[in-house]
């Protein structure tokens, strides 16, 4: 004849059973539900604009969020600008304004396909924006030339220093303007 075995369980292992089947449980639901992240087919494209600190007003103490048509002007060639690079094979395209002038007419940019690490400058005339096309104008640092700044009439609040000389050779120097 065989013996019969009884197994009994203590409260602590029933409870671990429970909390065990109720881990695999959502682990089988996280896996059914979640989003299938494979297809590399369908990359989404996108132009980011952070104006930074140009969208707010300080005036009076705290930061308000500027919604003007001076504003709405410069998002606007900065997305226009962003969908041109996209249509050229970036997947993402970013422009940053990382220093403001006082009178707001000018911006320094960091700009760029999947990674902002150029500089360009952006100036407002006669309340129209346009970007000055910074081909070989910044080094490595982000610092432009001093002939660069100067024909461009760049404010001083966001070109404090520029570089004289030529790119690439011993005799470059560094100018606080």
């Amino acid at each position: 004849m065989v013996k019969k075995t009884q197994v009994t369980f203590s409260k602590t292992n029933k409870l671990l059973l429970l909390v065990i089947a109720a881990l695999i449980l959502a682990l089988i639901a996280v896996m059914v539900v979640r989003p299938n992240y494979t297809d590399n087919d369908s990359k989404e494209t996108r132009s980011v604009v952070n104006l930074g600190a140009y969208e707010y007003d300080f005036s009076s103490g705290k930061a308000v969020k500027r919604s003007d048509e001076q504003v709405a002007k410069l998002r606007s060639l900065l997305e226009a600008d962003g969908e041109k690079n996209l249509k050229l094979g970036c997947d993402v395209v970013y422009s940053n304004v990382i220093a403001v002038t006082d009178d707001r007419t000018q911006v320094l940019l960091s700009y760029g396909c999947d990674h902002p690490s150029a500089r360009m400058f952006a100036v407002e005339k006669s309340g129209e924006w346009k970007m000055i096309s910074p081909t070989n104008q910044f080094d490595n640092l982000g610092i432009p030339l001093c002939s660069y700044v100067e024909k461009n009439h760049i404010q001083k609040r966001i070109a404090p220093v520029c570089a004289k000389g030529k790119f690439g050779s011993t005799s470059l120097t560094y100018t606080a303007r």
